[in-house]
């Protein structure tokens, strides 16, 4: 859970963790870009079954999938996920991750400075 996120990024909810095998299974059959699935879609797709799912919740579930390993090599960009097998396509990836930790860092970093300015 993230601190002032906690509404949206608690642990998932039992629900949850039983979508993650049919998560899996997709996403297994979703290799290279033409195989690509958008959040929205996923969303869409959870509709049409009746059981809403938000976007917050799309991406826990996946940050669930990869962190336990999951689903080997799948990656994302601007237009969905999917899982690639292609050496130069992971590794832009990581540096695409790279990028955002930098980016991230930066934030919180200029963050610690004012807060040290500040009186407290």
């Amino acid at each position: 859970m993230i601190d002032l996120f906690e509404d949206i990024t608690y642990e998932l909810t039992p629900y949850e963790l039983e979508q993650v095998a049919l998560f899996v299974t997709s996403f297994q059959k979703r290799v290279g870009k033409d195989k690509i699935i958008s959040n929205a879609q996923i969303q869409a797709h959870y509709k049409k079954l009746g059981g809403p799912m938000s976007g917050v919740r799309v991406r826990k579930i996946i940050n669930y999938i990869r962190n336990e390993g999951l689903v080997s090599c799948l990656v994302a960009n601007s237009k969905g996920y999917y899982v690639s097998n292609d050496p130069e396509e992971v590794k832009r990836y990581i540096n695409s991750l790279k990028q955002r930790e930098r980016a991230i860092r930066d934030i919180r970093e200029k963050l610690e400075a004012d807060y040290n300015l500040m009186e407290h």
